[in-house]
């Protein structure tokens, strides 16, 4: 499954482009879902980033678990997401959170 949204991003001289480790979900049930993936391809335009995460799993901390749907997000709003640790202080990412669309 591959993931599509857009983002505001502040860059620093130093840390270009999406800083992004994951996406945290929140279900209908309040359940947590950790989303990860293999490959982010990002193009510019306008004042926004779009973002296309390829080979999304959900990552329980340990394990990638890729037996998933777009029909189990039905219902989901992003809960968060953690910018990558060596990201340069100054970075920012701001994700849109309407803007998600889950491609099989």
């Amino acid at each position: 499954m591959n993931l599509f949204f857009e983002a505001k991003i502040k860059e620093t001289q130093n840390t270009k482009g999406i800083w992004l480790n994951t996406i945290t979900l929140k279900d209908s049930a309040g359940n947590m879902i950790t989303l990860d993936r293999n490959r982010t391809v990002w193009k510019y335009y306008d004042d926004k980033t779009g973002v296309k995460w390829y080979n999304v799993y959900i990552w329980d901390g340990e394990h990638e678990n890729y037996d998933i749907t777009p029909d189990m997000f039905k219902g989901c709003h992003l809960a968060g997401y953690e910018i990558e640790d060596d990201a340069e202080e100054g970075y920012e990412l701001i994700i849109d959170a309407n803007s998600f669309c889950l491609l099989e």
